[in-house]
């Protein structure tokens, strides 16, 4: 069976996971990366790609949807990087980009769970995500970098001052303003 778009074949509504995708892409692509290739472009081949491939998605759920996205990202952001150069390809990093999309997925579906969902629970946290994905995207720049390095990367606001060249007090405020905004935001959407 072919991959290509074929008469007939009902393109996939993906939107829905670009923010979700978009913070996946930051991680992985990190701050030594993020400021040479754009995360949205990332996640803008990986949703060319898998709207050129609709039969993909036929018949998929929610989850294995994302599963599919997550991978295509990976291969789209280490194409990306050997790409600019920055990073040689080896063996040690092979493992690293399906395997770290996955563990930033999975942080940030902590960020969210208490326990072990049922089906019709997963579908709810799945929609959870998305619309605090959104939020995250919505938030002012560098309120959004600390939210992810401190809840996703779990970092701590020493840590994120050093790496983002801020002070401690600064990386604080930034937190709490944006936690605030991102309560607001998801509070609305309910």
């Amino acid at each position: 069976m072919s991959d290509a778009v074929t008469p007939g074949d009902q393109v996939p509504d993906l939107e829905r996971f670009r923010a979700y995708l978009v913070i996946l892409a930051r991680m992985e692509l990190g701050a030594h990366l993020c400021g040479k290739i754009s995360a949205s472009d990332v996640v803008q081949e990986t949703m060319l790609e898998a709207v050129r491939v609709p039969q993909r998605f036929r018949d998929r759920s929610e989850s294995e949807q994302l599963a599919l996205l997550r991978r295509m990202l990976a291969r789209k952001a280490a194409r990306a990087g050997r790409d600019l150069g920055r990073r040689k390809r080896d063996v040690a990093r092979e493992r690293s980009l399906d395997a770290a999309l996955e563990s930033s997925s999975v942080r940030l579906m902590n960020c969210l769970a208490d326990k072990q969902p049922s089906p019709s629970e997963r579908a709810i946290q799945n929609e959870r995500i998305f619309v605090v994905a959104d939020a995250i995207e919505a938030l002012p720049a560098a309120q959004r970098d600390v939210v992810l390095l401190h809840f996703v990367e779990s970092l701590s606001t020493g840590e994120i001052a050093a790496r983002l060249d801020r002070t401690p007090d600064s990386v604080s405020g930034l937190l709490r303003r944006g936690l605030r905004k991102l309560r607001e935001s998801v509070d609305r959407s309910r």
